[in-house]
């Protein structure tokens, strides 16, 4: 039995303007060598909705598993969570106990501070998918599996 293959993709505009470099990418690939697992290939692409979707789906075709880093955050140019539902041919839904997380992270965060709207765009998730959660941050990873018709 072969290991399956996994590969990584890389979403937004800063990374491909060379305004912050890809660190995920190594940091991936030492999480994932100690458990007999190793990237076949790191795909990296802007922020644009079409681009996204198509490297998920030729990712999905040739890969058993996609790991994506950016676009999960509570800004308008954060389209991971969608696009993945769009290519899973899913809809989105929230995810209620996010949505109760957020809004305990950010009173413990910032307790004068009132939550602004756009910050519960993180708590929504592909139809189908599992939410992971996210120690260190306020978007949720989540694993969502291809679609079989």
């Amino acid at each position: 039995m072969s290991a399956p293959i996994v590969e990584f993709l890389v979403t937004g505009d800063e990374v491909m303007k060379g305004l912050i470099a890809d660190t995920n990418t190594q940091i991936t690939a030492s999480k994932l060598y100690p458990l007999a697992l190793s990237l076949r290939r790191t795909t990296v692409v802007g922020d644009r909705p079409e681009d996204i979707r198509k490297a998920l789906l030729e990712i999905g075709a040739r890969a058993d598993f996609c790991i994506v880093s950016g676009g999960l955050g509570p800004t308008s140019d954060d389209l991971t969570a969608a696009c993945a539902a769009e290519a899973a041919g899913v809809p989105m839904r929230t995810y209620q106990p996010w949505l109760e997380h957020l809004r305990r992270r950010w009173a413990k965060i910032r307790p004068n501070e009132t939550m602004p709207a756009n910050n519960l765009r993180q708590a929504e998730v592909p139809e189908s998918a599992e939410v992971l959660g996210n120690p260190d941050g306020s978007a949720p990873a989540f694993a969502l599996m291809e679609r079989s018709d």
